[in-house]
């Protein structure tokens, strides 16, 4: 089975700043009886956003070229890594290039919305993309159906 929603971050804060704003992940979830063997939320970090407080001035030099900037939290069970690989791929096709981001990450896992949610066990990922257009891909992943992923 599979599933498609929305999951909203709200609200943040850095050192003194607090703010309301908000990152909208699409989320893609795949079941097999009653188990998660899956389940990605993507969304974007934009340039104009409080989120964006979060990037360290180390990392800015290498966003320069960043037109969008995409957060993914993935969750798998061990057995299911192989599902992951087959994203990165497909995302890597896309003129995605992964950017590590460890103060983004560190704020994103401590985050209320996500630790209330069990999303402190996700792994997350950090992807430029040099151009604004939107990013679709269609994703088969064996024994599920084909489904079109659209960030």
């Amino acid at each position: 089975m599979f599933k498609e929603g929305e999951f909203n971050l709200k609200g943040g804060r850095f050192l003194k700043k607090k703010w309301e704003d908000r990152i909208i992940f699409k989320r893609y979830s795949w079941y097999k009886d009653l188990s998660l063997n899956l389940d990605i939320l993507l969304g974007e970090i934009k340039k104009d956003s409080n989120f964006y407080t979060w990037v360290s001035p180390s990392n800015e030099e290498k966003l320069k070229s960043c037109e969008r900037l995409f957060v993914s939290l993935v969750y798998y069970p061990t057995k299911h890594k192989d599902f992951y690989k087959l994203i990165s791929k497909k995302l890597d096709k896309k003129g995605l290039v992964e950017v590590k981001m460890t103060r983004v990450a560190e704020n994103l896992k401590m985050h209320p919305d996500l630790d209330q949610f069990f999303h402190h066990n996700y792994i997350n990922r950090f992807f430029c993309s040099e151009f604004k257009k939107n990013i679709e891909f269609n994703l088969q992943l064996p024994g599920f159906k084909n489904i079109q992923i659209k960030i």
